[in-house]
């Protein structure tokens, strides 16, 4: 937990041989740090909100907020793609996805030139084309050489662990995986709770768009899996039918991410809360995100 910690004195009455006798009683207080994310009807975030207009609510009881502001720490995302080979009789989505994310790199580094960006293929096999880097230009390169794979399947699954691995040396608790699958077929041998596990254990939020097409395969593992994921973690999962849709909806995204909030609160000194619900004046959805490392 990033916390700061201070004492406040709670006064208790006592009655002693008929007189009143005032003693003071130390209670401890921490101020806990959270991320919180806040979208409007259309999915667009709200990048103006103050202090006074959030709330929090942890294990039932309304905690003090006593600041909110527009994160500042590095930005970690970690981007899966799927470049299976399309079924037969079906265009390639390479120029869409190539075009879709060199959108998404340059909104995410426009707004917050910091921000580290990996991209990992699952087509057949999961490969990491580029590690963590603030470089558009060499991110740009390596989507530019973006082509679909000869298997038809995928492994999102298996590259989902691999991504939460990643963030071990990423000296932020802003941390976001990004999963594009296009319906390909999943062929990953691995069980759905490991990968929820080693998401978990990462601290990273998981965003996820699927187009599904007339042509997907359902994929209940992998289905199952990112929507557990991603509203578990503060995320969204977001569907479309065709590629070309991926531009807008991944500008939107690079928009989200670079709009969180850090909310603090005080609460008192103890357990881990089982349960905090943040939520603010304005706004549709409110998304609470992990704290990396904390």
């Amino acid at each position: 937990m990033n916390a700061r910690s201070i004492r406040s004195l709670g006064v208790v009455v006592l009655a002693c041989s008929g007189a009143w006798t005032v003693a003071t009683q130390a209670v401890d207080v921490a101020g806990r740090n959270i991320l919180v994310t806040v979208l409007d009807k259309a999915g667009a975030p709200i990048r103006d909100l103050t202090a006074a207009e959030f709330a929090v609510v942890e294990d039932g009881v309304r905690r003090e907020v006593t600041s909110a502001a527009l994160a500042t720490e590095p930005l970690f995302v970690s981007v899966l793609i799927d470049n299976a080979k399309a079924p037969l009789g079906a265009g390639e989505p390479t120029r869409d996805m190539r075009t879709s994310l060199s959108t998404f790199i340059k909104t995410l580094q426009a707004a917050r030139p910091d921000t580290q960006v990996a991209l990992t293929t699952v087509g057949g096999a999961g490969v990491l084309i580029k590690n963590f880097t603030d470089k558009t230009e060499d991110l740009d390169k390596v989507v530019r050489r973006l082509v679909a794979d000869q298997r038809s399947t995928s492994v999102m699954l298996e590259a989902l662990i691999d991504a939460a691995r990643g963030f071990k040396k990423a000296p932020s608790p802003r941390r976001a995986i990004v999963t594009i699958d296009l319906g390909s077929k999943e062929s990953s041998q691995i069980v759905p709770t490991k990968v929820v596990a080693e998401v978990q254990k990462a601290g990273a939020a998981v965003w996820s768009v699927s187009i599904q097409g007339s042509q997907s395969v359902t994929s209940p593992a992998r289905d199952t899996t990112l929507d557990y994921l991603t509203q578990g973690t503060g995320g969204v999962r977001t569907t479309a039918l065709l590629p070309s849709a991926l531009e807008r909806i991944l500008k939107n995204l690079a928009d989200v991410l670079t709009s969180q909030y850090v909310v603090t609160y005080e609460r008192p000194d103890g357990p881990p809360a089982k349960s905090i619900v943040p939520a603010a004046q304005r706004g549709a959805q409110f998304l609470l995100a992990p704290w990396g490392q904390q």
